[in-house]
């Protein structure tokens, strides 16, 4: 859960840090990231799952 709980806190920061720094490619940085984090989410469970 910690681990989940980094994951968003580094996406918030890098999603201000690109607000500020590059507007115009604020929404899809942002979209891409969130993508990577469901992604690599839904990899580890049928990981897991599969290892079981």
């Amino acid at each position: 859960m910690l681990g989940v709980l980094l994951s968003f806190a580094v996406l918030f920061l890098a999603a201000i840090a690109c607000v500020v720094l590059a507007r115009e490619s604020a929404v899809p940085f942002v979209l891409a990231e969130a993508a990577v984090l469901v992604a690599s989410a839904i990899g580890y469970g049928v990981y897991t799952f599969v290892r079981k």
